[in-house]
């Protein structure tokens, strides 16, 4: 870890060298652990630290920037000199208001001692119960631990003065023999990832799949867990709930903010304080990023801004500069609200559907009408009469995940930390109407 101390004195040092209307300074630091696992036995350990410096400076509506991974002077004064003699080709940004002002920060980032400093052998251990299940079952093991430590400094002309230092980890299981069982446990704690969990549900899935049956595409009843929910509701989030999407009529909410969108047991947020996430404080320009209705009970709320895009739309930040030179607004931290029922209890209630673990190569068709295509993956099962009966082998879906989301009728108290590209806080919920329109066979 670096500290908010160092970093912060060469980015004072590096102010003094910046002639121009107005700058920024975003400093990313991330210090990569991570073990890595095939074939029940660890392959790799890997270790990177690099701290990732991006200069912005502004004349007028010229906007230019620069990155390097350097505090040296004179690299500093190099890039500085790269960005004078290449700003007056710059085309003038129109759309550009000014950089931030500073606001208050009231939240602090979810931080582990244990997680920033985890040796080795710790996450060794954790996969070591894994690789001994797999063992014992004569199934395939592969997967990672890892750890990472953050810390992200911002200093710009106008009073800005914001630092973040938090913690994540993970590990993450998939175990294979003729079919493959997934599971993940994510926490800022590495201490609240129990590996014993993670290597029960892979194991069990993988081996509960090996006689796997074809079904017929149809129209299914789904128990989707929470891992499947995270993958929709971010692609959802991230393609819809945007300003610039918003403006640009791209969105499935476009003119339709205040209007019902999913069904009543439907509530997204951007909420960077919900302390089973990943609690992060502050975004790129080092403003504090503010908990935002995006949908609730149904209905489309709000969309999530920058300093840009509140600027073009004559509002405030949200906080959700989640790019240094990318003037996209994206949701982060995005949770869905819990509901009332247990995963036992929605599987008892299935006459006849299935149950899947999560989905894979998820791909838009049609992304205002938030039609997507997919797989299922990592454990997909048969439900009769309210009990898992027999694996299937995977399905291709193509549907509207506001047409999905339009026939949950039920939802779990229990929620998980999931997500392609960023931490997505989901329940796992009861879908009516899930639709599949084709299927797949392993090779003999």
């Amino acid at each position: 870890m670096q500290g908010k101390d160092y970093i912060f004195s060469n980015l004072e040092k590096i102010s003094k060298l910046i002639q121009a209307e107005q700058f920024e300074l975003v400093y990313q630091y991330k210090d990569n652990q991570l073990t890595r696992f095939a074939n029940n036995y660890i392959h790799q350990n890997i270790a990177e630290k690099d701290g990732i410096l991006t200069i912005k400076v502004v004349n007028g509506k010229k906007v230019s920037l620069t990155t390097i991974n350097s505090f040296d002077e004179d690299i500093i004064k190099n890039a500085l000199l790269k960005i004078k003699e290449t700003q007056i080709f710059q085309p003038d940004d129109t759309d550009f208001i000014s950089l931030p002002n500073p606001q208050i920060l009231d939240i602090e980032s979810a931080f582990s001692e244990e997680t920033a400093f985890c040796s080795p052998l710790k996450r060794a251990g954790y996969v070591k119960i894994i690789n001994d299940m797999a063992d014992k079952f004569k199934v395939i093991s592969s997967g990672q631990c890892s750890t990472t430590l953050n810390e992200l400094a911002v200093l710009n002309s106008l009073g800005i003065k914001s630092y973040s230092k938090s913690t994540e980890s993970q590990l993450l299981s998939m175990v294979m023999d003729k079919m493959e069982g997934f599971s993940a446990l994510t926490s800022y704690d590495i201490n609240k990832i129990d590996p014993n969990i993670v290597a029960e549900e892979s194991v069990s899935k993988c081996v509960n799949s090996k006689d796997s049956i074809e079904i017929e595409p149809d129209t299914y009843t789904v128990v989707l867990d929470t891992y499947g929910v995270s993958q929709l509701v971010e692609l959802l989030c991230f393609e819809n709930f945007d300003a610039k999407s918003f403006m640009e009529d791209r969105s499935c909410v476009s003119g339709k903010l205040g209007q019902k969108i999913t069904g009543d047991l439907v509530s997204v947020y951007n909420d960077p304080t919900d302390k089973e996430g990943l609690v992060s404080s502050i975004d790129m320009e080092g403003l504090p990023r503010k908990k935002v209705a995006l949908i609730e009970s149904g209905i489309a709320k709000n969309i999530v801004h920058n300093s840009y895009t509140a600027g073009q739309m004559k509002t405030q930040s949200t906080g959700n500069k989640a790019g240094v030179s990318n003037n996209t607004p994206y949701p982060m931290n995005i949770v869905m609200e819990r509901g009332q029922s247990s995963l036992d209890q929605m599987i008892d209630s299935v006459e006849k559907g299935l149950y899947i673990t999560r989905l894979n190569y998820i791909n838009a068709i049609d992304s205002k009408q938030t039609i997507n295509t997919g797989l299922t993956r990592g454990g997909t099962f048969l439900i009769e009469n309210g009990k898992i009966s027999k694996a299937v082998y995977n399905l291709r879906f193509t549907d509207s995940t506001l047409k999905m989301f339009n026939t949950i009728s039920m939802v779990s108290k229990d929620r998980r930390i999931g997500g392609e590209y960023s931490h997505v806080l989901t329940p796992a919920i009861k879908i009516d109407k899930f639709r599949f329109t084709g299927k797949t066979k392993p090779a003999e």
